[in-house]
């Protein structure tokens, strides 16, 4: 539905006729800054935009936000979590970027994305450069719900407990299990 939080989320302005190419790029812009979890190079959004073109030329400018949407949700800056500033190989201890950072913190506190208000601290870079950023931006994450996480995972992947429903254990062995 056009209504539904979600898909107003993604579709940030109306296709109008006229300005369907500034809309498909503001759409664009803003998908693949959540998707990529850092703002998308003027190259990439090209690239999206020259995707848009070709298949909207068959069809509807909805079709080629679907074809471009489909291949930022297949590009390897949405499947992975990149750390580009350290590079592959990397021997020498290096600071994150903002995005590394934000998304490191994010998904180990919360195990999801950055929310907007870290996606917000990242892009101005304060969360790397505000001494009392760090600290705020933790204690704020912490007390949100989503904080739940951190705990829950942390110990079911620890301790193994998902597999204790598939565990059986020998009754000559531990006589006392119940």
């Amino acid at each position: 539905p056009t209504a539904d939080a979600k898909r107003t989320k993604v579709f940030v302005c109306t296709l109008a006729t006229g300005a369907e190419a500034t809309c498909a790029r503001k759409i664009l812009t803003t998908f693949t800054r959540r998707a990529f979890r850092r703002p998308a190079a003027t190259a990439e959004i090209d690239s999206l935009m020259a995707l848009v073109d070709k298949v909207r030329a068959g069809g509807t400018y909805n079709d080629g936000l679907k074809a471009a949407i489909t291949a930022v949700l297949l590009s390897p800056h949405f499947l992975y979590r990149e750390e580009t500033s350290v590079g592959v190989g990397a021997t020498d201890a290096k600071p994150l970027n903002p995005f590394e950072l934000a998304t490191r913190l994010s998904y180990f506190l919360w195990s999801t994305m950055p929310d907007d208000a870290l996606a917000a601290s990242a892009d101005s870079g304060k969360v790397t450069s505000d001494p009392a950023e760090l600290p705020a931006q933790i204690e704020r994450m912490l007390a949100d719900p989503k904080a739940s996480a951190l705990t829950s995972s942390f110990a079911r992947q620890w301790l193994s407990l998902s597999k204790l429903d598939v565990i059986s254990f020998d009754a000559k062995i531990y006589p006392k299990y119940d």
